[in-house]
């Protein structure tokens, strides 16, 4: 499925492939407007921001904050998601950190962490939360931990 795509997995689910940032969310929720929504999912990797949030864990955010200001996922959703995460699994409930960028080295992740207090980071959960408020629809994210606050980002990633 290319990035900007769209597909009916079932009449009650469909996956919309954004791609990453800013703009690619914006456009792939344009496209996922064209269906029925009763929620609005984020999911994918971040980046960590503390040294309790390993590489393999899964964050459920209850809080999306951006420079716009602070966005709660919907809680009935997140408890939902966070009940069927197999039991042993580390999962994380602290406040997600948008970012217009990737976070490359282990100092930008903790100047991250100093400026927002959040536990990990990514650069597409802030514009789903925000167009989800727009359009009055519930929003939950999902995400698992691809890159500890310790780990820089290899050349290869940033190519």
């Amino acid at each position: 499925m290319p990035p900007g795509s769209c597909k009916a997995l079932s009449p009650n689910i469909t996956v919309c492939l954004s791609g990453v940032g800013h703009q690619a969310t914006k456009a792939a929720f344009q496209k996922i407007l064209e269906y029925p929504i009763d929620l609005v999912i984020s999911w994918g990797t971040a980046a960590g921001l503390t040294q309790d949030v390993r590489a393999g864990d899964l964050v459920i955010p209850k809080f999306v904050k951006t420079t716009e200001g602070t966005f709660q996922a919907n809680p009935w959703f997140c408890q939902q998601i966070a009940s069927n995460i197999p039991i042993g699994m580390k999962k994380h409930h602290g406040t997600l950190s948008d970012t217009g960028t990737l976070l490359q080295s282990v100092d930008d992740k903790r100047a991250l962490n100093l400026a927002s207090n959040c536990v990990t980071a990514d650069m597409e959960s802030g514009a789903v939360a925000r167009l989800a408020e727009e359009h009055n629809l519930p929003f939950a994210v999902i995400r698992s931990v691809s890159d500890e606050v310790t780990t820089a980002l290899p050349a290869a990633v940033l190519n």
